[in-house]
């Protein structure tokens, strides 16, 4: 098994969102959960920031981490006659970069850049990684990827899984048609 993780790659040109950490997540989830506390969140792949900030999340306990970012891809990921247009990084305790919701400041970013540090929400250490479709951000159903089919996208990751500790992911997607 040891072997198994240690040759684990995701896709590129998509960069590794949370280098040293662990996949996670439970089934029917509104996206990927990778546990990992106080670790370089990185943005998955180039894009327009459209908000980087406190909020934008239902976890707001008592130890929750407040803030969440929303990058708009510059190229969207084809996925079974869709596209995947937008990425989300939830429950973050540290903003590397910031812009307000609506602002009309522009911040780009490169596929790898640092958005900011993992954090904690619901009693566990983990980012709340989203792929939004179709340019709705709404995040009504259908609009989004569950986390099965986001673990599909970043190239069937599994439970417990350990992500590469470098920046970069090697191999590109082959994504089936939707059956």
């Amino acid at each position: 098994m040891l072997s198994l993780l240690a040759a684990l790659t995701l896709p590129a040109p998509l960069a590794n969102p949370l280098p040293g950490g662990f996949v996670a997540g439970y089934a029917a989830d509104t996206g990927l959960d990778l546990a990992g506390y106080l670790l370089p969140v990185r943005a998955l792949a180039a894009g327009t920031v459209e908000y980087a900030e406190r909020g934008h999340t239902r976890w707001r306990g008592r130890g929750d981490s407040p803030f969440s970012v929303r990058v708009r891809l510059d190229a969207p990921l084809a996925w079974r006659g869709r596209r995947i247009t937008h990425v989300y990084y939830g429950h973050l305790s540290a903003l590397a970069v910031t812009k307000a919701e609506g602002s009309e400041e522009v911040v780009r970013v490169a596929a790898g850049a640092r958005l900011g540090t993992s954090g904690f929400a619901n009693g566990a250490p983990h980012l709340h990684l989203g792929l939004l479709l179709d340019d709705d951000t709404t995040q009504a159903w259908g609009t989004y990827l569950d986390e099965a089919q986001i673990r599909e996208v970043l190239g069937g990751l599994r439970t417990g899984a350990r992500l590469p500790r470098g920046e970069w992911l090697t191999a590109r997607p082959t994504l089936s048609p939707s059956r």
